[in-house]
């Protein structure tokens, strides 16, 4: 989830930053109204809605556009009774890719961005980094070794650990521009 930010000054560090994505009108907030639409609708409606923003396909997903996100939607109803079932965002990011692996070009990012929706509605929640483009990028550029899928959250500096696993991970996607050089900090948008 990405916003409008002010311009960064040379003197920002990562605990800046941080207070900055945490604060009120920071991309913290946000994320979290965003995820509490699918808490509060059926699993039915949150497996619909994981690729759509009202009527809009969310930002993440428009390269795939609605008939990428309606097939996926399609694959994980008809495992609604396994969706419900999941007891680890681990077991559900898994579940959905298994779902999805037959559509074209359906990728990590749209498999954490969906598994990350329906989880918020069953209330489990990724205790590990994810890693898609955007947020390897923000790892390597902070010298965060990224050789696998994931990361382990003791491997984040300890502002960025702070955030928890979901929040360091659009973190590190939005920042990711700019953490070649750690005190001169741009945002991107992811």
């Amino acid at each position: 989830m990405s916003g409008k930010r002010r311009p960064t000054s040379e003197g920002d560090s990562l605990a800046d930053l941080v207070r900055e994505y945490l604060g009120r009108k920071g991309s913290g907030p946000r994320l979290d109204a965003y995820l509490d639409t699918f808490r509060k609708c059926s699993l039915a409606e949150a497996i619909e809605r994981a690729g759509y923003v009202g009527e809009n396909v969310h930002p993440h997903q428009r390269r795939l556009g609605r008939k990428k996100l309606a097939q996926a939607a399609k694959a994980l109803l008809k495992k609604l009774d396994v969706v419900q079932k999941c007891r680890s965002f681990e077991e559900l990011h898994e579940l959905v890719g298994s779902c999805t692996r037959h559509i074209d070009r359906f990728g990590a990012l749209a498999r954490y961005d969906v598994a990350l929706r329906i989880g918020a509605h069953l209330g489990v929640w990724p205790e590990l980094i994810y890693l898609h483009a955007g947020t390897a990028v923000g790892c390597k550029k902070l010298g965060i070794p990224c050789q696998g899928k994931t990361v382990e959250p003791e491997e984040l500096p300890a502002p960025i650990r702070r955030l928890g696993a979901y929040h360091a991970e659009n973190f590190l996607c939005i920042y990711k521009g700019g953490f070649g050089c750690v005190g001169r900090v741009r945002r991107s948008s992811c």
